[in-house]
């Protein structure tokens, strides 16, 4: 009896979890699904395909728009050094890359027609034991060695991969990143101003009343600076070359969509997805991790994709 009431317990639960799930699915995809900004364009050119995404995307308009206000040049003064900070970070820029590999970027070029769009990106192929990609924020997409090598992935596996790396460098997703980390150090550097000058104030005050001496603005001086360099740090600290769930979700909607596309069919994407939560356990996300679960990932595209059947 005990066991019939928990069957029927679970049975009650299941559609109520599983129309949850189906309503953030449902609100993700009208958030970044590109279906309505690729519609009647040009058929399976992927020229059209990616001026289309990048043209249409909200999010990175928004983005452009702020950095390009006079108010905020120093942003965009600073963008280097946002760069030189992930670049130094990320250990894919310094792995040993695959010599001969020339044909199978040329064909990848060739398929994706990125470099008719932005002529810097590159494609390279790096010796790593991970089954992984990453992409760079000057364009430079890696591919470890692996998942060329495996008989576990196919071309058109590799093409949706590629295509997901494409994306995040087309919308400019590590720079998202660093400008919200910038208006981060703004604020500290507001903040940093105010204590400083509660600092100089608080000094002034002293000295005035015969509480401090003259010499006492060297320690003034040398605490506004630590003051103004803890607030750069934060910021850069707070900065890890990571997408969030967000970014990672529109990019796997548009690799997903670029295979449709170009006649391919979005289920090889998905089918890499599945590959790689099987023999990468990185892939499977760890509490907190900014990742979205493979699991997750691969639920959302399956429902999408269902709704294009129905």
């Amino acid at each position: 009896m005990r066991y019939f009431i928990w069957l029927l317990v679970l049975l009650f639960l299941e559609p109520i979890s599983s129309g949850g799930q189906n309503k953030t699915f449902e609100k993700l995809i009208k958030e970044y699904d590109v279906k309505e900004a690729i519609c009647g364009i040009e058929e399976r050119s992927p020229v059209a395909f990616w001026n289309a995404v990048w043209q249409n995307n909200g999010r990175l308009a928004k983005l452009t728009k702020a950095v390009e206000k006079g108010t905020d040049a120093a942003i965009k003064e600073k963008r280097n050094l946002w760069e030189a900070h992930v670049l130094s970070e990320h250990h894919y820029s310094t792995l040993p890359l695959v010599d001969g590999w020339g044909r199978v970027s040329d064909t990848l070029y060739a398929d994706l027609g990125i470099r008719n769009v932005f002529k810097d990106v590159s494609i390279a192929f790096v010796i790593d034991d991970n089954y992984n990609a990453f992409t760079l924020p000057d364009g430079r997409i890696f591919i470890a060695d692996t998942l060329i090598l495996s008989d576990d992935f196919n071309y058109k596996n590799i093409l949706g991969i590629t295509a997901h790396e494409v994306a995040h460098f087309l919308l400019q997703h590590t720079f998202s990143n660093a400008y919200e980390t910038q208006c981060k150090l703004q604020t500290n550097q507001i903040v940093a101003g105010i204590a400083s000058a509660v600092n100089v104030a608080a000094n002034a005050y002293a000295q005035a009343n015969g509480a401090v001496d003259g010499g006492s603005w060297d320690s003034v001086e040398k605490t506004t600076i630590s003051l103004f360099e803890n607030a750069q740090n934060d910021a850069l600290g707070r900065f890890k070359y990571k997408f969030s769930r967000e970014q990672e979700i529109e990019a796997d909607i548009i690799a997903y969509r670029f295979l449709e596309f170009v006649g391919y069919g979005g289920q090889h994407y998905i089918d890499a997805l599945k590959t790689l939560n099987t023999v990468d356990e990185g892939m499977k996300a760890d509490k907190g991790s900014t990742h979205p679960t493979t699991t997750f990932r691969i639920a959302l595209l399956e429902y999408m994709k269902s709704k294009d059947d129905e």
